[in-house]
Protein backbone atom coordinates (compact mmCIF):
# COMPACT_ATOMS: atom_id res chain seq x y z
CA UNK A 1 0.00 0.00 0.00
CA UNK A 2 2.78 2.53 0.63
CA UNK A 3 3.95 2.05 -2.96
CA UNK A 4 0.51 3.12 -4.15
CA UNK A 5 0.93 6.35 -2.19
CA UNK A 6 4.34 6.94 -3.76
CA UNK A 7 2.81 6.32 -7.20
CA UNK A 8 0.04 8.85 -6.52
CA UNK A 9 2.66 11.35 -5.33
CA UNK A 10 4.56 10.85 -8.60
CA UNK A 11 1.34 11.27 -10.58
CA UNK A 12 0.61 14.51 -8.71
CA UNK A 13 4.12 15.76 -9.59
CA UNK A 14 3.58 14.98 -13.28
CA UNK A 15 0.25 16.83 -13.26
CA UNK A 16 1.97 19.72 -11.48
CA UNK A 17 4.56 19.92 -14.27
CA UNK A 18 1.83 20.27 -16.93
CA UNK A 19 -0.56 22.50 -14.93
CA UNK A 20 -1.47 25.85 -16.48
CA UNK A 21 -3.45 27.08 -13.51
CA UNK A 22 -1.99 28.33 -10.28
CA UNK A 23 -4.81 26.75 -8.26
CA UNK A 24 -4.26 23.34 -9.91
CA UNK A 25 -0.51 23.61 -9.24
CA UNK A 26 -1.14 24.40 -5.58
CA UNK A 27 -3.54 21.44 -5.19
CA UNK A 28 -1.03 19.11 -6.89
CA UNK A 29 1.79 20.25 -4.57
CA UNK A 30 -0.37 19.65 -1.48
CA UNK A 31 -1.52 16.26 -2.84
CA UNK A 32 2.03 15.26 -3.75
CA UNK A 33 3.38 16.09 -0.24
CA UNK A 34 0.41 14.39 1.44
CA UNK A 35 0.79 11.15 -0.58
CA UNK A 36 4.56 11.13 -0.07
CA UNK A 37 4.40 11.52 3.73
CA UNK A 38 1.52 9.05 3.97
CA UNK A 39 3.65 6.48 2.12
CA UNK A 40 6.59 7.08 4.45
CA UNK A 41 4.42 6.74 7.55
CA UNK A 42 2.96 3.49 6.22
CA UNK A 43 6.48 2.11 5.60
CA UNK A 44 7.54 3.01 9.13
CA UNK A 45 4.40 1.48 10.63
CA UNK A 46 4.98 -1.75 8.71
CA UNK A 47 8.61 -1.84 9.87
CA UNK A 48 7.66 -1.28 13.51
CA UNK A 49 4.88 -3.86 13.29
CA UNK A 50 7.26 -6.51 12.00
CA UNK A 51 9.64 -5.90 14.91
CA UNK A 52 7.02 -6.10 17.64
CA UNK A 53 7.17 -9.08 20.00
CA UNK A 54 4.70 -11.89 19.96
CA UNK A 55 2.47 -11.72 23.03
CA UNK A 56 2.68 -15.51 23.36
CA UNK A 57 6.29 -15.18 24.56
CA UNK A 58 5.45 -12.91 27.49
CA UNK A 59 5.76 -14.79 30.77
CA UNK A 60 3.34 -14.51 33.67
CA UNK A 61 4.35 -13.21 37.10
CA UNK A 62 4.13 -16.76 38.50
CA UNK A 63 6.57 -18.04 35.89
CA UNK A 64 8.90 -15.12 36.61
CA UNK A 65 8.84 -15.92 40.35
CA UNK A 66 9.53 -19.59 39.62
CA UNK A 67 12.50 -18.71 37.38
CA UNK A 68 13.91 -16.40 40.07
CA UNK A 69 13.62 -19.12 42.72
CA UNK A 70 15.39 -21.59 40.45
CA UNK A 71 18.18 -19.09 39.78
CA UNK A 72 18.60 -18.42 43.51
CA UNK A 73 18.74 -22.15 44.23
CA UNK A 74 21.44 -22.59 41.56
CA UNK A 75 23.44 -19.70 43.02
CA UNK A 76 23.21 -21.13 46.53
CA UNK A 77 24.24 -24.56 45.28
CA UNK A 78 27.23 -23.04 43.53
CA UNK A 79 28.23 -21.05 46.62
CA UNK A 80 27.89 -24.03 49.00
CA UNK A 81 29.09 -27.10 47.15
CA UNK A 82 28.11 -30.42 48.71
CA UNK A 83 30.93 -32.44 50.27
CA UNK A 84 32.25 -35.18 48.00
CA UNK A 85 30.68 -38.56 48.67
CA UNK A 86 32.66 -40.96 50.83
CA UNK A 87 34.44 -43.68 48.89
CA UNK A 88 32.75 -47.05 49.15
CA UNK A 89 34.08 -49.38 51.82
CA UNK A 90 36.59 -51.74 50.30
CA UNK A 91 36.34 -55.47 50.98
CA UNK A 92 39.32 -56.87 52.89
CA UNK A 93 41.99 -57.94 50.50
CA UNK A 94 42.96 -61.59 50.37
CA UNK A 95 46.55 -62.37 51.45
CA UNK A 96 48.95 -62.50 48.57
CA UNK A 97 52.41 -63.85 48.18
CA UNK A 98 55.23 -61.56 47.22
CA UNK A 99 58.90 -62.02 46.66
CA UNK A 100 60.86 -59.01 47.77
CA UNK A 101 64.66 -58.97 47.44
CA UNK A 102 64.82 -62.73 47.19
CA UNK A 103 62.86 -63.21 50.39
CA UNK A 104 59.48 -64.89 50.47
CA UNK A 105 56.91 -62.93 52.43
CA UNK A 106 53.27 -63.69 52.80
CA UNK A 107 51.63 -60.35 53.15
CA UNK A 108 48.65 -60.10 55.42
CA UNK A 109 49.71 -62.77 57.91
CA UNK A 110 51.55 -62.36 61.15
CA UNK A 111 54.33 -64.80 60.47
CA UNK A 112 56.82 -63.98 57.80
CA UNK A 113 59.55 -66.20 56.54
CA UNK A 114 62.73 -64.35 55.87
CA UNK A 115 66.07 -65.45 54.66
CA UNK A 116 67.26 -67.08 51.48
CA UNK A 117 64.93 -69.84 50.33
CA UNK A 118 67.33 -71.51 47.90
CA UNK A 119 70.29 -71.77 50.28
CA UNK A 120 72.20 -75.02 50.29
CA UNK A 121 72.32 -76.99 53.51
CA UNK A 122 75.39 -76.34 55.60
CA UNK A 123 78.28 -78.67 54.83
CA UNK A 124 78.82 -81.44 57.35
CA UNK A 125 81.54 -80.70 59.74
CA UNK A 126 84.47 -83.00 59.63
CA UNK A 127 85.86 -83.52 63.00
CA UNK A 128 88.64 -85.97 63.45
Amino acid sequence: MPWLMFGLALLSFVVLCYAHSLLLGFVCVIAMLGFFFTGIVQLMAARMGSNSRDSGHIITPEELRMYREQAQARQQAAANPAPPPAPPAAAPAAPRDEIIDGEFQEVGKVAQITGPTDAAPPPPSTAA
